[in-house]
């Protein structure tokens, strides 16, 4: 009886008041607009008005002719829209104050001066205080997955819907730990529903950060399937007429963050004890690793859903870049075209080290969703998330993908048809075709059937030349070679169309200094024509 009198008694004196606290919607701070809209613990915004009045703000900022920047963040656990939330130097409130102002000073310094709205988008993330606020993680889950409603949905999309009736204005959106649930759950169904159209979606959000999400990694690994099946690619096209490929959605998660690497997987197994898993088995060229594990990881904890990885290197050691150029905010970002995953990288700088974000060689998810595990250096602990290095981060990912160029436009494409990378002549006339997905497919009256998989190490994206001769086909492989060598590696791999399975039957590899773009192989008369990389001559 004493312990139940005890467990009131604190739970009385820890708990946070279930309240809204901005009820007046929004203000006007120095170079940016401060609006609130908050959803209580069923999911349910506590005042529409504060909805109405931030469209009506959005509306007025959207009559600028550059357009305006809107930006969404979703809290995480134990943060709230609080006025103790917003003086604390840790409170996410305060953090994304500063967040905003560093935009600000960024348009300013630009000289552009598009008006800035910064939406908190709140719900009970906090529901007691120190120290019994450490015992509420797996009922703010829960909650989490309340919150993320139809209400919130309604709220999301007229946010997005209003920034974007001005063709030139952006809207990016934040969500951190629980809020980065919120925010994917929320914008999964209909960004899918969207996607499928047509081929070529405008988008409503320009850019999706997810900050230490502690969503299961299932719901990532379906949305990435879903744009590889439906080969949808996101491209950027700048003023000068330049296209490239830009995420969507980046996922980043600290290596430091313990409570989605060891809090969550632990609640999500003993949460899953009763429930039924399947095997996936061989119907994906990409191993994808097994069903109960992507309900029990998270996102930023599932390694076979990374795309990108962040090299650090300390300042004093990084040898000088003449691609540099500084950014808006003082650091100094460029983005460049790297040998190692020929793919363009993204570099940053912080006070201390430089970054490198690159493309990981033969990752299973190569789309649009990019997921990524950073340093402690870049995003220290599960709730530190607005130092200057985050902040960094947050800035060149906007930059490289052009979420903040007034001018420029993103588009989701549609790739239609196949992407052989070797089309290959059996000697009894059949014809076979290697896909970029690495799958070997036999083509007959015009349809393609599948047959077997190339082994995981063979990057399509790695094939400059193929060649066949009677019951055998090659593809060339040319890639750099890892550092600290230098050159290149060129691997003629050589296989068997005589069965209806996939037989490496040789293999031959040439280091080289020089690098080549293109490939010829003749099999019978064992000879290989390359074509070197293209010079200032």
């Amino acid at each position: 009886m004493l312990l139940l009198a005890a467990t009131l008694w604190a739970s009385a004196i820890g708990c946070v008041t279930n309240r809204p606290y901005r009820l007046a919607g929004a203000s006007e701070l120095p170079g940016y607009t401060l609006a609130f809209v908050e959803i209580d613990d069923q999911g349910e915004m506590w005042a529409r008005e504060q909805l109405d009045r931030l469209l009506e703000r959005i509306e007025a900022a959207n009559r600028s002719s550059e357009g305006a920047i809107v930006t969404v963040f979703v809290h995480g656990w134990n943060d709230n829209a609080s006025p103790r939330n917003e003086r604390s130097s840790t409170g996410a409130l305060h953090g994304f104050k500063a967040l905003l102002a560093d935009l600000a000073e960024a348009e300013a310094g630009a000289g552009t001066h598009r008006p800035i709205v910064g939406v908190y988008l709140a719900w009970r993330g906090k529901v007691a205080r120190a120290p019994l606020h450490r015992l509420t993680f797996y009922n703010r889950r829960s909650a989490a997955d309340r919150v993320a409603s139809p209400s919130t949905t309604e709220a999301v999309y007229r946010i997005m819907a209003g920034a974007k009736r001005n063709p030139r204005s952006k809207c990016l959106l934040i969500g951190h730990s629980f809020g980065a649930t919120i925010l994917e759950q929320v914008l999964t169904p209909a960004l899918i529903g969207g996607l499928l159209g047509g081929t070529e979606v405008p988008l409503p959000a320009d850019l999706v950060v997810l900050v230490n999400s502690a969503s299961r990694s299932i719901h990532a690994k379906q949305f990435i399937e879903a744009l590889e099946r439906n080969r949808l690619t996101l491209r950027r096209t700048t003023p000068d007429g330049r296209r490239y490929d830009r995420p969507l959605i980046v996922s980043v998660t600290s290596e430091r963050d313990l409570a989605t690497r060891v809090l969550l997987p632990i609640g999500n197994a003993l949460a899953s004890v009763s429930q039924n898993f399947r095997s996936y088995g061989g119907n994906s060229c990409r191993p994808p690793g097994r069903q109960r594990s992507f309900l029990w990881r998270t996102t930023g904890n599932q390694p076979v859903l990374f795309s990108h990885r962040v090299d650090v290197e300390p300042l004093r050691s990084a040898a000088v870049t003449a691609a540099s150029s500084p950014d808006r905010l003082g650091a100094t970002f460029w983005d460049h075209f790297d040998p190692y995953t020929q793919q363009d990288a993204l570099t940053f700088e912080g006070p201390s080290n430089r970054y490198t974000l690159r493309k990981i060689p033969r990752a299973f998810n190569d789309t649009a969703y990019w997921v990524m595990r950073v340093p402690e250096s870049l995003i220290p602990s599960h709730s530190q998330i607005f130092g200057d290095n985050t902040v960094r981060l947050l800035v060149a990912l906007m930059a490289y993908s052009g979420a903040l160029e007034p001018s420029s436009r993103t588009l989701l494409t549609r790739d239609v048809g196949v992407h052989p990378v070797g089309i290959y002549a059996a000697a009894d006339g059949r014809i076979f075709m290697v896909e970029r997905s690495r799958r070997l497919y036999e083509v007959m009256d015009g349809a393609l059937r599948p047959i077997a998989c190339l082994p995981e190490r063979l990057e399509p994206a790695e094939v400059i030349g193929s060649g066949n001769a009677g019951e055998s086909g090659a593809v060339v492989l040319h890639r750099p070679r890892e550092r600290p060598s230098h050159g290149y590696e060129t691997e003629v791999v050589t296989f068997s169309l005589a069965t209806d399975r996939l037989e490496i039957t040789a293999t031959s590899k040439l280091s080289t200094t020089a690098g080549f773009q293109a490939a010829s192989i003749d099999l019978q008369g064992r000879r290989g024509f390359v074509v070197p990389e293209s010079t200032s001559e």
